[in-house]
């Protein structure tokens, strides 16, 4: 099957999928390369998809407020330009803090914030991928949450029942990468 490549916009998702990832699918082999953000991501799309043969994508980037079926039409379009319409675009709504906000429980654990579960349950909070701007609120709710330490921390500790996230953004990749798993495994 191949070596999966994860392509991210930004060096937090990397360092988060570098700890999660093995974690979750110890025979899984991967690689993630991180871009310097949505620009540099979508340059180097065309670039890597035409060099690397007998690998398979998933490019991963946030939504960051933008129409998510048009940026995953224009993604896709870049990949079909590029000879690999096979490639898998997966949209982080919003941002992939929203991933941590999606459980509350583990925030409180990581940080000693035993009140953050409450504030989650609230109506407008109940689902992290509506948040506007989840690394400001989490900041904002966790002072002491940094970028890149936080994605360290959470690539660890995440549970790995997907099932237990309340981001359905991070289920659906989540699915996504199980079904490489499994591919790779049978061969």
């Amino acid at each position: 099957m191949g070596i999966l490549v994860f392509m991210v916009e930004e060096p937090s998702m990397q360092l988060f999928l570098d700890h999660y990832i093995p974690r979750r699918f110890p025979s899984l082999q991967f690689q993630c390369i991180s871009h310097r953000g949505k620009n540099d991501l979508e340059k180097s799309i065309p670039i890597k998809l035409r060099a690397w043969h007998g690998a398979h994508f998933v490019i991963l980037r946030d939504n960051d407020g933008s129409d998510c079926i048009a940026l995953k039409r224009k993604l896709s379009s870049i990949c079909n330009d590029a000879g690999r319409p096979d490639s898998k675009i997966r949209i982080v709504c919003q941002a992939l803090e929203a991933w941590y906000l999606g459980v509350p429980e583990l925030v409180a654990e990581l940080y000693r914030n035993n009140r953050f579960p409450d504030l989650m349950r609230r109506r407008k909070l109940r689902d992290p991928d509506l948040i506007p701007n989840p690394d400001q609120f989490l900041s904002r709710h966790v002072p002491e949450f940094k970028k890149h330490d936080g994605a360290r921390r959470f690539g660890l500790a995440m549970p790995l029942d997907i099932e237990c996230n309340h981001s359905k953004s991070f289920r659906v990749f989540m699915k996504t990468v199980e079904l490489f798993a499994e591919q790779q495994n049978t061969e």
